[in-house]
């Protein structure tokens, strides 16, 4: 009995394996079907070496963000001013796009400088950024979070320098390494790096942006 267990439980073991192994991500950096189960997995050991942070733990934030790139935003920037912008599924107005004051200059100075270095071919008026949250038809918040880590453009600017030494080129958020390393370097800044489960829940809620028992619930446990 115990070795029919046994080879069940492998079996099962190794379907679910198989069946992660086969997903693929579809980043914008990676043409044609996107980037192997296997690949991430190659790209967040790395990065964990080089910032503390479990491959595992990493891999999960960056799923839960943007299903490690399939999802990277569902509104365009319209009003630099405002920070208002629009469904990119609809056309229709999406309020609080981007903070104006915080994010917008940032923004359009990186598009700006990825598009002159060849990174990047989109304007900073279609280029996929996530929408603000909305609840109860309520919007709060701010969208205009970027590529598969989805940070904002203030937030990515603390940590563009130390991403383009370590790359040796332009950070770009769009890049799916330049993003692991992002989430990794922000992870580390967050204290995942002491991997426990009380500090990596932290971490997590803390990278989402919220500590409410909902978002525990919604994001952290997930996680």
């Amino acid at each position: 009995e115990a070795a029919k267990a046994y080879l069940k439980e492998h079996k099962d073991a190794v379907e679910t394996s198989t069946k992660i192994g086969s997903l693929l991500f579809e980043l914008l950096e990676v043409p044609e079907g996107g980037i192997k189960f296997e690949d991430a997995v190659v790209i967040a050991k790395s990065i964990g070496s080089q910032t503390g942070i479990r491959p595992a733990f990493s891999l999960a934030i960056l799923w839960q963000e943007t299903r490690i790139g399939k999802m990277q935003g569902g509104c365009y920037l319209r009003n630099t001013e405002t920070g208002e912008g629009v469904f990119i599924k609809t056309g229709n107005k999406a309020p609080k796009t981007m903070n104006p004051t915080r994010d917008v200059p940032l923004f359009t100075n990186l598009v700006g400088a990825l598009n002159q270095a060849g990174a990047l071919k989109t304007d900073s008026f279609h280029t996929p950024v996530s929408c603000c949250m909305v609840s109860n038809g309520s919007y709060f918040g701010w969208g205009g979070a970027m590529g598969p880590a989805q940070f904002i453009a203030s937030t990515w600017a603390l940590y563009a320098d130390e991403i383009a030494q370590k790359t040796g080129s332009l950070a770009n958020p769009w890049n799916v390494r330049d993003a692991f390393m992002a989430n990794g370097l922000y992870l580390r800044d967050l204290g995942a790096g002491a991997q426990t489960y009380a500090t990596e829940m932290k971490a997590a809620l803390r990278y989402f942006g919220c500590s409410t028992s909902w978002c525990q619930k919604n994001y952290g446990n997930p996680v």
